[in-house]
């Protein structure tokens, strides 16, 4: 088989699966769609839990450095990192931060 051959061969086959693709994108489009409107209100398929060895968080220490005259701030209820008192949000995971008082 000449080289010439080789490369007209390579360009039909290309041209034949991008025609096919063409042809069943409608298709898969309308399937695509069916199943994003059918999980749409769907809880997600694994909920967010923490590993089982994972320490729980605790606001103990957080109270008595509060109470002592320690600095005073917000603290975010899921990791318990401290932020300053102007923070809104949790730099790790997004949560709403809670004032420490």
């Amino acid at each position: 088989m000449q080289p010439i051959e080789i490369a007209l061969f390579g360009a039909v086959v290309a041209l034949a699966a991008g025609l096919i693709g063409y042809l069943l994108w409608p298709f898969t489009r309308a399937r695509r769609a069916a199943t994003n409107k059918r999980w749409k209100g769907a809880s997600p398929a694994r909920p967010m839990v923490p590993a089982a060895n994972a320490p729980a968080p605790s606001l103990a220490g957080v109270a008595a450095a509060a109470g002592s005259g320690g600095m005073m701030g917000k603290i975010c209820p899921h990791c318990s990192r401290r932020y300053d008192s102007d923070a809104t949000f949790c730099g790790r995971d997004g949560a709403s931060l809670v004032s420490v008082n």
